[in-house]
C-alpha cells in the first residue's frame, strides 16, 4: 500500500467514516470517493499527502469544517468537496497554499461567512463553483484576478494526472488517461441537453456562486474576465445594471442572472456574444423594450425574461407600442381632466371675486 498512486472507489456503497492513516501512503495522487455513503469529518492526516493532485469527496455526508492540514497538499490540482453537509468559513489559506488549483468545488454544502477575498490569488484557478451555501456579503472585486478566466490562452495541462471526473452543477467535464497519452474530453449537460467535445479543459471555465444570500452590485472586475464561459449569479439578492462591459467577454455561452433584483434596461451589446446559448434573466426588475438582433435573435424564448413586469417587446407578449399609445392616451386625459379643473377653479374664483366687488360697491354707495 505505501506505493499506491490512484484509490478509485466512487459510486458504490461504501459507508462509515474515511479512516485516519494516509500517512502511511504518502505516495498517493489521486483519490476519488465520490458517491458514496461515507459520513464524519475530513480527517487530518490527508495533509500528510504531499503529492495528491485530486481530491475528490463529492456528494457523500461529510461534515464539519475543511482540515487545516489539508493546506500541505501544495500539489492539488482538483478539489471537490460539493454536496456534502460541510460548514463553516472557506478557508483563506487556500490560495497562500494551494496555487496550483484548477478545479475548486464547495457547491451544496452548508458553508457560511464572505467569498474570502483572497480566491482571487488562485491564478491557475478555471472552475470555481461555491452554488447553494449560505454565503453572505458581496462578491469580491479581487475575482478579477483570476488570471486563467482572462485568457482563453491558458488552459490545464493534464500530461501528469491520472483520469478524473469533474461534475460542476450541470456542467461535467472528464479528462481520461489512454494508453500513453491523454485526451481531454468534455461533457456538458445544459438544460437537459448533453453535448460532447474533445477540447481542452480551458474551454470549461466556469463561475457558478448561485444560490446563496449575496448582495450589493456585481464589481466591475468581473466582467473582465473575458476567457469565462459559463457565469452563473443567479439566486442572490444582487442589484444594479448589467453594464456595457459584459460585450467583452466574448467567449460567454451560458449567462444566469435570474432571480435577483437586477434593474434598469438589457443593454443591447447583448446581441453581440455570438457564442450564448443559454441565457436567464427572469424574476429580476429589468425594464424597457427586449433588446434584438443577431444572437439574441436565436434566444426566442419567453421565459428568459418572464417575471419582470416592466419588460415589452418579443419575444415577450407584451407590446411596447401599446403600451406607449396607452400612455399617451392616458397623458391626454389626465391634461383634460387638469384643464376641467383650472376650468372650475376660475369660474368659482370669477364667481367670488365678482361676488365681493358688487358687495363692495354696494357697501360704499350705502355709506
Amino acid at each position: 500500500m505505501s506505493d499506491l498512486e490512484v484509490l478509485q472507489l466512487s459510486t458504490n456503497s461504501i459507508s462509515g467514516e474515511i479512516p485516519n492513516c494516509w500517512k502511511n501512503i504518502s505516495k498517493l495522487q489521486y483519490i476519488d470517493l465520490s458517491n458514496n455513503q461515507i459520513n464524519g469529518k475530513l480527517p487530518s492526516s490527508i495533509g500528510s499527502l504531499q503529492h495528491l493532485k485530486t481530491l475528490q469527496l463529492y456528494n457523500n455526508k461529510l461534515y464539519g469544517e475543511i482540515p487545516s492540514n489539508l493546506q500541505w497538499c501544495k500539489n492539488l490540482v482538483f478539489v471537490s468537496l460539493g454536496m456534502n453537509k460541510l460548514s463553516g468559513v472557506i478557508p483563506t489559506w487556500i490560495s497562500k497554499r494551494l496555487l496550483n488549483i484548477v478545479v475548486f468545488q464547495l457547491r451544496s454544502n452548508d458553508f457560511t461567512g464572505c467569498i474570502p477575498s483572497e480566491l482571487g490569488g488562485l491564478t491557475k484557478l478555471q472552475i470555481l463553483d461555491l452554488a447553494h451555501n449560505s454565503l453572505v456579503g458581496s462578491i469580491p472585486s479581487s475575482i478579477g484576478n483570476l488570471f486563467s478566466m482572462k485568457s482563453s490562452t491558458q488552459h490545464y495541462d493534464s500530461t501528469n494526472d491520472t483520469s478524473t471526473m469533474i461534475a460542476v452543477g450541470d456542467l461535467y467535464a472528464y479528462i481520461s488517461r489512454i494508453g500513453d497519452f491523454y485526451e481531454d474530453e468534455l461533457y456538458i449537460n445544459i438544460n437537459g441537453q448533453h453535448v460532447y467535445t474533445s477540447k481542452p479543459l480551458e474551454l470549461i471555465k466556469t463561475i457558478d456562486i448561485s444560490g446563496n444570500k449575496l448582495n450589493g452590485y456585481i464589481p466591475e472586475e468581473l466582467w473582465l474576465l473575458k476567457a469565462v464561459i459559463n457565469l452563473n449569479l443567479s439566486k442572490n439578492f444582487l442589484i444594479g445594471e448589467i453594464p456595457e462591459k459584459i460585450g467583452g467577454m466574448r467567449s460567454l455561452e451560458s449567462l444566469d442572472l435570474s432571480f435577483n433584483e437586477f434593474s434598469g434596461p438589457i443593454p443591447e451589446i447583448l446581441s453581440t456574444l455570438s457564442s450564448l446559448h443559454n441565457l436567464n434573466l427572469s424574476y429580476n426588475n429589468f425594464s424597457g423594450k427586449v433588446p434584438a438582433g443577431r444572437q439574441l435573435d436565436t434566444l426566442n424564448d419567453s421565459s428568459i425574461y418572464v417575471g419582470n413586469s416592466y419588460l415589452c417587446g418579443p419575444p415577450i407578449d407584451k407590446s411596447c407600442s401599446e403600451d406607449q399609445a396607452s400612455s399617451e392616451i392616458n397623458l391626454v386625459h389626465e391634461n383634460n381632466r387638469m384643464e376641467m379643473i383650472w376650468l372650475y377653479l376660475a369660474i368659482v374664483l370669477g364667481f367670488i371675486l365678482g361676488f365681493w366687488s358688487i358687495r363692495g360697491i354696494l357697501m360704499f354707495i350705502n355709506v
